[in-house]
């Protein structure tokens, strides 16, 4: 559970999108949450099952653990409009995303190229 990284989060945001100032529905990763899970299983040495079902109560914890040590780890989250989310995801992909991605990211939106977007409700 990462309850306490996304509150942490949320404080650090001053409770307002990054970009906008104004209200947020997503928090953006800026170490990709794919990773902090491969980053757990490799520390934890357990292996990737299809179902959580096969994990004991124990490697559960140690998981759930790890996970949220790993978060800490990395810069918080961003928070952000859903449709700018939206939009890096659209850009840069899912999966192994970085800092340098949303940096860039960042340029971009300054730079107006998506002023477009602010038009959307």
């Amino acid at each position: 559970n990462i309850k306490q990284w996304k509150i942490d989060s949320v404080e650090n945001s001053n409770y307002v999108s990054l970009l906008t100032g104004k209200r947020f529905n997503d928090i953006h990763h800026l170490y990709s949450f794919d990773n902090i899970v491969k980053d757990t299983l490799e520390e934890t040495g357990l292996p990737l099952y299809e179902d959580i079902s096969f994990y004991s109560d124990e490697e559960i914890k140690l998981l759930v653990d790890k996970c949220l040590e790993i978060h800490y780890r990395y810069p918080l989250g961003v928070c952000l409009e859903e449709r700018y989310h939206a939009k890096f995801h659209e850009e840069f992909g899912y999966g192994g995303n970085t800092e340098e991605q949303f940096y860039e990211f960042l340029d971009n939106f300054y730079s107006g190229k998506y002023k477009y977007l602010e038009e959307v409700s």
